[in-house]
């Protein structure tokens, strides 16, 4: 493999121009200049489509004859297909010219990015080892990191830029001296010589989106030990006067403890340019009003809490439905129903979307963090955590006998999945233990599966669904009836290793929701 990537090396060099006229070869080089030219004729052509777009445009807004917003959104559209352009351009240019510059080996090729590679290996040997490329984004390269000593695992996130200014300094200084649950771990910095990197914990888990994607709507219980936490972590960076601005599903991660956890390299962003179609989109979704209309400038301590509690209330939406609250196909669909929900005028359709809630004490305490007007909004989050916390508490009196003892487990022993895994695949026969090995993946099925048996309204339902989708059919009742014995067996046995009592009214209790679910499954396997 080695072998192959020093050739390939060998080829890209050997057909730039400088390097076809050092070795003697005229017609090589023009051979190479030539297609230079055409490379930019063909990217001219279409960047002048685009400057037409913006010219016409701009006459259109001149003349009234298109509204600002969707002016706004087809501006950043073209200069969205304007940076693309570049992109692809300075990803080609290192085959036709030798592109010294440090700052251009963060753009484009993979073996520019097995460069930054070597060099990160370079600086971090004797404390961890490089590992795979997570990610590319439009503002940093992150890589996993693996620590030598210990194996615990790290990410190292690679800032996109030449020169490090004294803005992205103090941001990186003020994150590393944070501490939060809900805060991922910054480890340390390499900051003195480009490229320049900070690492970070990784969190062996995913986003809430795939989570929401994975096991569909949360329970509100659920939703309301994030939400809680959520604000918790939102109202200390707020305390220690550090804006966020990035809160949505895919940056919010969801850890093996299902706990969510913000990133710290949605808060270092000094400088960077972090500019997407996609997350334009997500902006359009997840942004408060105001914060939406900034136009980039930055809204003072008070307004920014206030902005975090519009996109909060957007999120726990999406936790408590699996859909976006500002649905839509395009960017401009989007924005309409966007405007739709916060127009006075159109009660009857705002109250239509936020009844997918369900739950009246839910839907009275989002709708308020979904007030246009921030005034109208909970006076701070601290006020907001305490409205979750107090829902939550109501909801825990009202909840059986069952799921109190469930999430009594849960909460004495944080390896209660891995316990009950571990059992499980003591039991189970061998030809269907590959199906359990991905344990990253463990946690959200396991959750899954209790919420399916536990939800007292349409459990049967998502059971029954569960069941007959197609990773389920290999599944026999025996196997289905083992997967239940031993996580009632599991619970029992946490119960009394930590001297709760497990009487006879809580076994009969789990004795009806297993034969209820056997019921369930019995009928679905059949179909």
């Amino acid at each position: 493999m080695a072998k192959q990537e020093n050739t390939d090396n060998q080829d890209a060099s050997a057909s730039r121009i400088e390097e076809a006229l050092k070795q003697g070869s005229l017609e090589h080089g023009f051979e190479r200049f030539d297609a230079l030219v055409k490379m930019f004729q063909s990217m001219q052509t279409n960047v002048l489509q685009q400057m037409g777009r913006l010219n016409t445009l701009k006459q259109e807004q001149n003349l009234g004859k298109i509204d600002e917003k969707i002016a706004t959104i087809e501006e950043n559209q073209v200069r969205h297909s304007f940076l693309s352009e570049l992109d692809a351009f300075k990803s080609q240019l290192p085959l036709y010219l030798d592109m010294s510059r440090p700052e251009i080996l963060l753009r484009g090729t993979d073996n520019q990015m097995n460069i930054i590679k070597e060099v990160m290996a370079a600086r971090l040997r004797g404390h961890y080892e490089v590992e795979d490329l997570i990610r590319e984004g439009n503002s940093a390269v992150v890589f996993k990191l693996s620590d030598i000593f210990t194996k615990r695992r790290a990410v190292a996130k690679v800032m996109k830029v030449p020169v490090l200014t004294s803005e992205i300094r103090d941001e990186i200084g003020k994150v590393s001296e944070l501490k939060h649950r809900n805060l991922i771990k910054l480890y340390g910095e390499s900051l003195d010589r480009f490229p320049f990197f900070v690492i970070c914990e990784f969190v062996d888990g995913l986003v809430l989106s795939e989570v929401l994607e994975e096991a569909g709507p949360r329970p509100p219980s659920q939703a309301l030990n994030w939400l809680s936490e959520l604000c918790d972590v939102l109202d200390y960076l707020g305390q220690k006067n550090i804006a966020h601005s990035n809160i949505r599903p895919s940056k919010i991660f969801i850890d093996r403890e299902y706990h969510p956890m913000l990133s710290p390299f949605d808060i270092i962003k000094a400088g960077m340019d972090d500019r997407s179609l996609r997350k334009f989109r997500e902006d359009c979704q997840y942004l408060s009003p105001e914060l939406l209309m900034s136009d980039g400038e930055k809204l003072d301590k008070r307004a920014m809490k206030a902005s975090d509690q519009f996109t909060l209330g957007l999120v726990a939406y999406k936790i408590l439905t699996g859909k976006d609250l500002f649905h839509g196909n395009s960017i401009k669909e989007i924005i309409e129903n966007r405007n739709r929900f916060l127009d006075p005028k159109n009660k009857s359709y705002r109250k239509s979307l936020l009844c997918a809630i369900k739950s009246p004490d839910l839907i009275e305490l989002v709708g308020t963090t979904l007030q246009e007007n921030p005034a109208n909004r909970f006076k701070d989050l601290h006020i907001l955590e305490s409205e979750f916390k107090a829902l939550k508490s109501k909801l825990n009196k009202e909840q059986s006998i069952v799921r109190r003892s469930y999430i009594r487990c849960l909460k004495i022993d944080n390896e209660l999945i891995r316990i009950f895994y571990d059992n499980l695949l003591a039991k189970i026969p061998p030809e269907l233990r590959g199906h359990f090995k991905n344990r990253e993946r463990q946690a959200y099925m396991f959750q899954m599966a209790v919420d399916a048996l536990l939800e007292e309204n349409h459990g049967a339902d998502k059971l029954s669904t569960r069941v007959s989708d197609q990773t389920h059919r290999h599944f026999d009742i025996a196997t289905f009836e083992l997967f239940l014995d031993t996580f009632i067996c599991t619970l029992r046995e946490l119960h009394q290793e930590y001297h709760y009592e497990w009487g006879d009214e809580l076994q009969a209790a789990w004795d009806d929701v297993r034969n209820q679910a056997l019921a369930v499954i019995k009928y679905a396997l059949a179909k």
